[in-house]
């Protein structure tokens, strides 16, 4: 529930009285850290009332890595499953021994092209998110963060199927070549 006009003056007239040095000390009025949250408060109130409510509103580049997040969250289950087939449920010892190496070789394949994945997420949450907060978005970043989803899929399918690193090579640098267009467009655009 937003507070109107009226109502919020009152608030600050009373969060001023409360938190706040008195004037007739000398000493200039000074709002303490509770009255600077209650105003922090209210202005993301005011500002997320705008932010829309369903994903057939939300913009590309958000859209695009909030599937990327999603897609790379879900990485792990092939060779977590892999690893339950081979091993069987975990033991409910306090100090297991590590696990040995995966047998599939595709199980290991997609082991690394995850975590490659979390490491190229590492930069590209950021990117996409500060194009839409610089309010730097356009055609071409909405692109860009499609492109960077499709690639770090084929990355990981082309690494866990085992193809030649020609393929997960260009499959990778797709994914570096959109990280390059939003930071380009953050800093020159």
């Amino acid at each position: 529930m937003a507070m109107g006009f009226e109502s919020r003056a009152r608030h600050n007239e009373f969060s001023d009285s409360l938190y706040s040095v008195p004037e007739q000390t000398g000493v200039p009025a000074r709002r303490s850290l509770v009255f600077m949250a209650s105003q922090l408060s209210d202005v993301l109130r005011q500002k997320t009332s705008a932010m829309p409510v369903n994903s057939s509103s939300l913009p590309p580049e958000l859209f695009w890595l909030a599937c990327t997040c999603v897609m790379t969250g879900l990485f792990w289950i092939p060779y977590v499953v892999n690893r339950f087939k081979e091993l069987g449920p975990p033991g409910w010892a306090w100090f297991p021994l590590p696990d040995p190496p995966p047998r599939a070789p595709w199980a290991d394949r997609a082991a690394r092209a995850h975590l490659n994945a979390v490491e190229n997420l590492v930069v590209f949450a950021p990117l996409a998110v500060a194009v839409h907060c610089a309010g730097a978005a356009s055609p071409a970043t909405a692109i860009a963060c499609q492109a960077y989803f499709w690639a770090r899929l084929a990355h990981y399918v082309i690494s866990a199927v085992g193809m030649p690193i020609v393929p997960r090579t260009m499959a990778f640098l797709c994914g570096v070549a959109a990280q390059v267009s939003l930071g380009w467009a953050l800093v020159v655009g």
